[in-house]
Order: C-alpha cells, then structure tokens, then sequence
C-alpha cells in the first residue's frame, strides 16, 4: 500500500530554520498509528517532566478515513490514565461544518477548561464585556445566567469559574433577595455554600469594587474590536496562571480541526490567530488532528500513514451496506486491505453488478487492481471526467466545466457526485486525495492531460485580463489553476517542455508568495531549483530559482528579526551573479533581476554605495528606453518600485534639506512610473500597483505634501478593500500602517500652526488606525514577528502624541482638548 500513502498539504515542507525543541519529519514521510502514538507519548512526557515552557502543538494530518479521531480516542485514553498527576488532559471536537466565530470557540474552550478545574475568570470578564458591547447589557446578562443554569451540573470548578466573573453583574446579584433563584433549580450541595461565601465576600465590597472598576475599564474604556481580539489572550492567561498555580501542565487534544480554516479547498490561516496565539500558552500540549498541517512555529508535523479498519470495523460496515455474503466481504476486505475508501469502492462494484464483482473481484491483487476493475465497467466519458478532476482536486460546477471544455459533457459531470470517492462539501466537489493520486499515474490519459493543461492555461489569461471581478477572488481563482498544473506537470504531458513546466511552477510559487503563504513559497521555489539542477553548467532556470529562494530568505528576516536569514540571502544572491556573469553574460533580464535584488539588500543593511552601485546602471537604461520608447513590462516596473525606495531611505539619512528633498523627489518620480507600469500590465487592484501607490503617498508624506499623500493613500486603501484583500494581507497592512504615519506626520504640522483641536483629531484617528494594524500583524504573524513591533512602538508614541495634546490643551484651559471632544 506504499503507493497509496497521500497526505492532503504535502507540499508544505517545514521551515527547518524554525526553532523546534523536539524533531522534524521529513515532508512526505508518514509514520504509522503505533510510532506516531508512541512519538506523542514521549513528548507529552518531556514537557510534563521538564521546566514550565511555551506551548507546543502536534499536527497529526492526512487525508480523511486514516483514523485519526481512532488515534487521538487511544492517545486520549492513554494520556488521561498515565499523566493524571502531571497534567490535566482535555478533549473537544469540531463536528460541525459551519463552524462558530472564534469567540464562541474560545467560549466552548473555555468551558472545557472550567468543567476540569481551570478557572478562566480573565477570559470570562473579558467575553461578557465584549458581548455588552456587541449587544447590549441586557443580552449579556442572559447569556451570563445561561451559562450559570449550564455550569451548575458540570462541577463546582465550572460554576465557580463562571461565579467568580460576575463582576458585570455583581450589584444586581447582590440586590437580589435569592441570589440564586434566578439559576432556576441550583441544588443545595457542599459547594453552594462555596458560592455564597463568595457573594458575601463581595458584599464586604473590596472584591466588588475591584471587580466593577474591571468592568466599567473594559466595557467604557474598550472598544468591541479590541475587546474581542483580546479573548484569545486571556485564555492564554487564564490557562498560564493555573499552570504557575499549580506546577501542572495541559494536554488538550482538538480533533476536526479542519473544519475551523477549511475554505475553498486551501487552508485559511490567517482566519484563526486566536487558535495560533492560544497554543503558544506556557506548560500547554496541543495534539491537533485535521486534514491539513499547521505551519505554525511551535509545530510538530506527524502526517500518518493510511490505516486499516479493523475486521469487526469493516464487517459491520459491509454487512450495513447490503453485502450479505461473508466469502464476499472477505474478498472486498482482502483487496481493499481495510481502507476505508476502497471498501467503498468495493461496494459501490457490488450494487452495480454483483454477479460481475463475485467473478472479477478475485482477479484484483489490490487498490490499483479494484480501481482498473471499477474504470472497465464505466463508461468512457464518466472514465475521463474521473481522470480530469483528479488534477482539480475541488470543483463546483462553472468552474469545472470552464476547465474541462472538450474533455467531457454536462451530462457527464452530473453524474460525477454519485461515485463512492466523490465527496460533496456545500457547493463544492472534491475527489478523495488517495483515489485521485492513483488515477493521476494513469499512462492512459495523454488527451486529457493535454487538453485540460491548454484549457487551464487559458484560464490563467483570462484571469488576469478579468476585471469584473474583485482581486482577492481572482487570486484565490488563480491559485487553484496554478495548483492543477503542477499536479499535471508532475506527471507529464505530451508536447510540453521544461520551459512550459518551469513558469508554470514558478508562477505557482508567486502567487502562494502574494497568499503570505512564506514557507510554502520557500518550498516550492526551491524545488525548482533542485528539479533543474541537473549538469555542471546551470541552467537559467535553476539561477532564477535559487534566486527567488534567496529573496523568501529575505522575507523570513523581514517577519523574524533574523539577520541570518538576510545574510544567507545576499550570499547567494552573489552566488548567483557571479554564475550569471560567466555563463550568461549577454542575458541582461537575468543580470538586471540579480542586480536588483543585490541592490534591496544591500539597502536593508543601510549600506547605500552598495545598493546604488548594482541599481544605477540599471535603473539608468531604463529610464532611457522608457524616455525613447515607452517600453514597459512588470520586472522594469518592479525594479523602479525597490529603486524608488532605495532613494527614499537614502535620503532619510541626509541631513541637507535641499539634497534630500531631491532625493525624495527622486522617488516619488520612481513611484509613479512604476505605479502607472503595474496599473496597465496587472490591472489597478493589483497588490503590485496598489504598493507602488502606497510607496508615492510615503514620497508625498516625506515631503510635507500631505494632500497629495492623502489622495495616493484613499486611493489604494480604496482598492484592497474593493479588492476584497484580507485584512491580513501583507500589502494592505502595510498601507494602513503608512497611512496612520501620514496623519502622525500630519499633526506635527496642525500642532506647527496652532490648530490643537485639528491636531487632537487627527491624532486620535492615527491611533486607532495604529491599534487596528498591529491587532491584525499580531493576528497574521504574532506579537513577536518585526512588524508587530513596529505597530506596537507607533501605537506607544501616538499615545504619547494624543497625551501631549491634552496636556497642551488642560495648560490653555481648553475643555474640548481635555476631554478629547470637538
């Protein structure tokens, strides 16, 4: 069954410059239920017996019908009788497709927590705070009873939990004459004496008038946004405090964790960073099981092999499904080896003609064997719609039938959702990840393969000439149709070459790079390198891929802090030069895009000689050829981009008004061409030219042009939201980021001409915008990554502005300035 094995996400190799206190698997090597449950065990025993220290989580993923839920049940078992003394172990599954908000989640979490004796009184306060808020008062008191009438049959540590967070209705509890009447029913047990020593404790006043002062803090000095991204963290706190409490350490076990970022066939990360910052609580074991790998940095990556179903398992299932006869059910479990989608395979043979499987089935050895069995008795077309969605792996209908014009019928593909390895989520199809490897090996489908790879490819046109549709969905579009290309291209299709495979792979890699999916890009960029590395002389391909590994390296130092990694980078990018320049001299895109990338890094480092050195030669021609003859394309109009911001943080080190108002100048010229190359090759909703705008309102800004800058930034925020961009976008924060620092900028002038009231309102809308950005960097990255600190600086300092402000007003005797009103 080696040939079967197939795990969903394979094509995320694990950054093994990632710090992991524990192991790495290898991509693709998959460990069978008995290492992997015994490779859990020895971890979860390491971080029991060891100091307290961040959390850690293993992702146990793979392809549905492995048993991973069987696994997780033993490991639970296992874990809840062996480290009770040690630990405290929890479970929960995510059953349902349609999954809650995160905040509901965290609640269901929480209550979890508290049935265990892990109160989560942070938590608690802060989520009703945040339901007032989003609601009203009222409707959080309802929903805080509720939660009473449901803890008060789950032990005294739930009910005591939730008790000790009434601070939001503590005055209206203690006014009652039975305070307990309105939990309908509470017993008369040990624990509600517990309770009223509590509430008595609170009419002493002390603890009630701390917690009211929380309350009000929170509800009238918070906004809902920012009550509502604070709900993963002080669960966080919650869960570290009973760790420090009690020197015990937490194994919660999450199972269908899929279901939570699970959409459109790609995993959603960026959606849940409460379930990422979560996990990083200290002295917590996370075992995690889903379809698709977490890429997170406190990850371990167990992918598991496919797993049989016991004798018993599947005879129950056979018999249920209508196969009476046991010899045959012996047959259908000998050639199916217990998988679970070959059984159903098995019976779906069996239904359509019994008397056919009862004098064929014998002549399959296995898997492959019972798939030629079943494509002889379909018919053809079904037999090359089967082939074709093999490659898409998830489909609805336009887009199927868009991909597989020429290659089958409507009529065809309505039959498509009735085969047993076809499975239907919503409105989307997809076909079962271990089925779907076998018939992409098939030889017998060069047609297809041909037809849908020219099919796909001009879909790739038409997406990027497609204006009628928003950026973030075409992305999304294009993504999917990059992907079923490199499944194609790596089986092979007549009549196309190494060039065809290398910018299909290569364009791939691009567009997971403008996902923000960083590790996945490094990946792939550099398996291109390693496919076209293959003489003594290299080739143009493997310098342009080993290229872009260098420029992922840079990124990776970008969102870490590590100098290492840009190090590494301008390494070999010169590595890369110097091979260029012997091999390829006359190739000048090559050298230029070498040269450029040279030219960024060296700017990183703030050494400024270097940069223009590699940049102005270059930057030279092009201006020229661009002056002569209009010639544009995206590598010239990046190049003008990374040139513009060289200048633009040459000129921040000067200290001569005049020259660096020149060099300013300089780049918002650099800027503007390039904005206009990108808006007419890409479109202007592109993340490419709504940078390069973002880069001229920057210029603008530096200049004291802030009408100007104003319009470049409305303008591009504008785009990334009719873009429909996630608010974790890369571009887009950074956009938000600059804006917020046009209107730090902004005041400082306001403040120049007198205008204080001007000046405070201004400077208040800097800092929400500053407070909203850094929630979502720490949200998209974490609080640690560099560009969440920079967030969290502009945030201390625009504090600092709008207190200033305030203070300058309260020194004048003005009253709105004081309260911050106009």
């Amino acid at each position: 069954m080696a040939d079967c094995i197939a795990v969903l996400g394979s094509d995320y190799q694990y950054n093994s410059q990632l710090e992991d206190d524990y192991t790495q698997v290898i991509d693709n090597e998959a460990l069978p239920r008995e290492e992997t449950r015994a490779f859990c065990t020895s971890v979860a025993m390491k971080i029991v017996g060891m100091p307290i220290e961040p959390g850690k989580v293993i992702s146990i993923y793979g392809i549905g019908g492995q048993g991973k839920t069987y696994l997780l049940e033993e490991l639970y078992s296992q874990f809840e009788s062996a480290h009770s003394a040690g630990s405290q172990v929890a479970r929960h599954n995510f059953l349902v497709d349609n999954a809650s908000s995160p905040e509901e989640i965290l609640k269901e979490l929480a209550e979890v927590l508290e049935a265990l004796d892990i109160p989560c009184p942070s938590f608690r306060c802060a989520y009703y705070a945040w339901y007032s808020r989003a609601k009203n008062e009222i409707a959080a008191k309802e929903v805080f009873l509720a939660d009473m009438r449901t803890a008060r049959d789950s032990g005294t540590g739930a009910f005591l939990s939730i008790f000790e967070t009434s601070s939001p209705f503590i005055d209206w509890l203690v006014s009652l004459a039975d305070p307990f009447a309105a939990i309908q029913g509470f017993p008369a047990s040990s624990f509600l004496t517990v309770a009223l020593r509590l509430l008595e404790s609170a009419r002493r006043g002390l603890e009630q008038n701390r917690r009211s002062d929380e309350w009000h803090r929170l509800v009238y000095g918070e906004s809902e946004r920012s009550l509502r991204e604070s709900l993963p963290g002080r669960l966080k706190e919650d869960i570290e405090s009973w760790v420090e409490r009690t020197n015990k350490r937490l194994v919660f076990f999450l199972d269908t964790f899929e279901k939570l970022g699970w959409q459109n066939g790609g995993w959603m990360a960026g959606r849940y960073g409460w379930a990422k910052k979560l996990t990083q609580a200290r002295g917590s074991l996370w075992i995690v099981a889903g379809r698709q790998r977490l890429a997170w940095e406190n990850v371990v990556c167990l992918p598991l092999h496919l797993i049989e179903m016991s004798h018993d398992e599947s005879e129950t299932y056979l018999i249920k499904e209508g196969v009476e006869d046991a010899a045959m059910r012996d047959e259908m479990r000998r050639v199916s080896s217990g998988i679970p989608v070959y059984l159903s395979l098995c019976v779906e043979l069996f239904h359509s003609d019994s008397e056919l499987v009862a004098g064929s089935l014998a002549d399959a050895l296995n898997a492959e064997g019972l798939i030629d069995l079943y494509f002889r008795n379909i018919s053809c077309d079904l037999q090359d719609a089967l082939y074709a969605v093999a490659f898409l792996e998830y489909w609805d209908a336009s887009f199927l039938l868009e991909a597989c014009s020429g290659v089958v019928t409507a009529g065809t593909l309505d039959r498509l959702p009735f085969v047993s390895f076809i499975r239907k989520r919503e409105s989307r199809f997809e076909i079962h990840e271990v089925i779907a490897e076998i018939l992409r090996k098939s030889r017998n489908i060069g047609i297809v393969k041909r037809c849908l790879f020219d099919n796909l490819s001009h879909m790739l046109v038409d997406i990027e000439q497609d204006r009628t549709h928003s950026y973030g969905s075409r992305l999304a579009k294009k993504r999917h149709v990059l992907k079923s290309l490199t499944l194609l291209a790596d089986v092979g299709v007549d009549g196309k070459n190494e060039e065809d495979y290398y910018r299909v792979y290569m364009t791939y890699a691009e567009c997971v790079w403008a996902n923000g999916d960083i590790d996945l890009a490094y990946s792939l960029f550099d398996s291109v390198r390693k496919r076209f590395d293959t003489s003594d002389i290299p080739s143009k391909y493997y310098l342009r891929a080993k290229l872009k590994v260098a420029a992922i390296m840079t990124q990776r130092w970008l969102y870490s802090g590590d100098r290492r990694h840009h190090e590494d980078a301008i390494a070999t990018t010169e590595e890369v030069l110097q091979s260029a320049k012997e091999h390829y001299p006359d190739d000048r895109d090559l050298i230029w895009s070498i040269e450029n990338d040279l030219g960024i890094s060296w700017k990183r480092f703030g050494e400024f000689d270097k940069a223009f050195e590699h940049l102005n030669p270059m930057i030279g021609e092009i201006t020229r050829e661009l002056k002569d003859r209009d010639v544009m394309s995206v590598d010239r109009a990046r190049y003008l981009n990374n040139y513009g911001a060289v200048c633009q943080q040459f000129a921040d080190t000067l200290s001569d008004l005049d020259e660096r108002r020149a060099w300013y100048m300089r780049a918002r010229e650099m800027y503007e061409k390039s904005y206009e190359g990108r808006s007419l090759l890409l479109g202007e909703q592109s993340s490419q030219a709504l940078l390069s705008l973002t880069n001229e309102g920057v210029a603008y800004t530096r200049l004291g042009d802030y009408a100007s800058a104003t319009k470049c930034f409305d303008k591009a925020l504008a785009g990334y939201i009719e873009g429909e961009f996630a608010t974790s976008d890369a571009f887009y924060l950074r956009c938000r980021f600059q804006h917020a620092n046009m209107l730090e900028a902004k005041v400082e002038r306001l403040l120049a001409d007198g205008r204080w009231e001007d000046a405070l309102a201004v400077a208040n809308g800097a800092c929400e915008e500053h407070m909203a950005v850094r929630a979502d960097r720490v949200d998209a990255m974490s609080e640690y990554a560099l560009d969440s600190r920079k967030s969290a600086d502009a945030v201390e300092r625009c504090e600092q502005l709008v207190d200033r402000i305030k203070s300058r007003g309260r020194s004048l005797g003005t009253a709105d300035l004081t309260t911050g009103t106009q």
